[in-house]
């Protein structure tokens, strides 16, 4: 993926699409061929958990907030 940043746009059954964060064309990856990617240390895997201020999370309970995190 030519070290540029990307985001998961859609999770499916056995695939997930991921968007350029600075534009491009979406991909379509297979779980099993992410998880190859990720074992070999050819992609790193990061994830920014939403703020605390942000108003989809505002209907949770605090063990479903939890859970989240």
């Amino acid at each position: 993926m030519s070290a540029h940043p990307f985001e998961v746009a859609h999770i499916g059954e056995n695939k997930i699409r991921i968007s350029p964060i600075h534009g491009g064309n979406q991909r379509y990856i297979k779980f099993d061929v992410l998880n190859k990617l990720i074992e070999q240390n050819q992609i790193e895997v990061t994830y920014t958990p939403p703020s605390s201020n942000n108003q989809m999370l505002s209907g949770l309970s605090d063990s479903q907030l939890a859970i989240l995190n």
